[in-house]
């Protein structure tokens, strides 16, 4: 539970201590005033409230509140609008959160709303804990109302659906030009919607501005990590005095597969991994006067774990891992501790089961390569034993080469 809850820590505190890009916007005031400026991009998953700008790269940052800003838009990302509107606060996603009512349950609110289709008719989108909402507005009604589609309950295993956004786009963001069952199809998605809003623009005669389509995320990347271990070992026992030994330290070769997905926010500065890895401990150590103690460790192991990157130029970075590392391996040899006695001749040999721990690294990378510093706290080899464990920790350098790096790709028309 300790190894846990250090490695949750770790990950709850770093962003404290991590900084994020500003970027060339601009921002319009309750005046109306337009300002160009620079916005800090914490790239967003849920609408701000509030944000940091900056008017030139060394001033000092200052804070902005939806009270005083209404509208900003950061360049080649997104753009943002105050709207007063009626929200439908009926939770999405999580289907123990559904109502068992059909009908929106609407409140009042003043939100930061995210362009995504601009024109005749605009669309809109929201994002909060367990909401997902569109809005839109028309030539004929310039207000900004939602989109209404929402999932409820009607009993424990039945899940309706209140799809009235359709009838809406029917009656309101309909040029002619799209046939009935496409409207009964559409999907209440930012693909879709995006989609459906550009066509109407394009037919009621306007310019239709083309999405710029640009790879601005990692999506994947595939890494081999061979490394040095600097491991050592203590057997402990509070029973039996002659169990207790303690291994030299000695430096083991490792060798890993890494498989990092890159978060889809934040600037790809989040990702988590995976890196299967081989490693072994394989020592004799005599104590004692005429005792011996020899260990055979090799194994699989599985970490998984969340990484934080700070990028210095495109190519390179500097970045912080926690991982937590379970207790299921898979041995690849007899992993046991033996001891014998030169006075009697008898061995006893000590069947090794490995318990979880826990890791920490820092490192850098350029390119296609990186270095890392790597910590794994104490890990007890004879979790099978209740009056004895082992004390097994390593200092671990990494090296890194990717080999496989796939992207994704994003729309936008700012």
């Amino acid at each position: 539970m300790k190894i846990i809850l250090s490695f949750l820590l770790f990950i709850s505190a770093f962003p404290a201590f991590c900084q994020v890009s500003f970027d060339k916007g601009y921002i319009l005031d309750n005046s109306g005033k337009k300002i160009e400026c620079l916005i800090e991009n914490k790239d967003w998953v849920k609408n701000p409230e509030t944000f940091r700008y900056k008017l030139t790269e060394n001033d000092s940052p200052q804070s902005a509140h939806i009270s005083n800003i209404k509208e900003f838009a950061i360049e080649n990302y997104a753009k943002f609008v105050r709207a007063s509107v009626q929200l439908d606060t009926s939770k999405s996603r999580v289907l123990s959160k559904f109502s068992r009512n059909h009908a929106p349950e609407w409140t009042s609110a003043t939100l930061f709303l995210k362009v995504l289709a601009e024109g005749k008719a605009t669309l809109y989108y929201y994002e909060a804990t367990d909401l997902v909402k569109f809005f839109f507005s028309t030539p004929t009604d310039t207000s900004i109302r939602q989109l209404v589609y929402k999932e409820y309950t009607i009993s424990n295993s039945t899940v309706g659906e209140n799809a009235y956004f359709r009838q809406q786009l029917n009656n309101e963001v309909n040029c002619g030009n799209v046939s009935r069952t496409y409207l009964e199809r559409i999907r209440y998605s930012k693909s879709e919607l995006t989609k459906h809003f550009m066509r109407y623009n394009a037919c009621m005669g306007q310019e239709v501005v083309k999405p710029k389509i640009f790879a601005t995320r990692d999506l994947l990347n595939f890494r081999v990590t061979p490394g040095i271990n600097y491991s050592s070992l203590s057997v402990n026992s509070d029973v039996d005095r002659l169990i207790n030994v303690t291994f030299d330290n000695h430096l083991f070769f490792r060798a890993g597969l890494e498989i990092e997905y890159i978060l889809p926010f934040n600037k790809n500065k989040w990702s988590v991994f995976a890196e299967p890895t081989y490693q072994y401990y394989k020592a004799d150590q005599k104590y004692n006067i005429d005792y011996k103690a020899a260990i055979d460790y090799q194994s699989l192991e599985f970490p998984i774990g969340v990484r934080y990157a700070i990028f210095l130029k495109t190519t390179s970075k500097i970045f912080v891992n926690a991982m937590y590392v379970p207790g299921a391996v898979i041995h690849l040899s007899n992993s046991t501790i033996t001891y014998s006695s030169d006075r009697n001749g008898l061995t006893y040999p000590y069947k090794l089961k490995t318990g979880g721990t826990a890791a920490f690294g820092a490192g850098y990378a350029l390119g296609n390569l990186s270095l890392e510093a790597r910590y794994y706290m104490k890990q007890d080899l004879l979790n099978n034993y209740i009056y004895f464990g082992t004390s097994y920790q390593r200092l671990t350098i990494v090296l890194g080469y990717r080999f496989v790096k796939l992207k994704s790709k994003v729309k936008t028309t700012q």
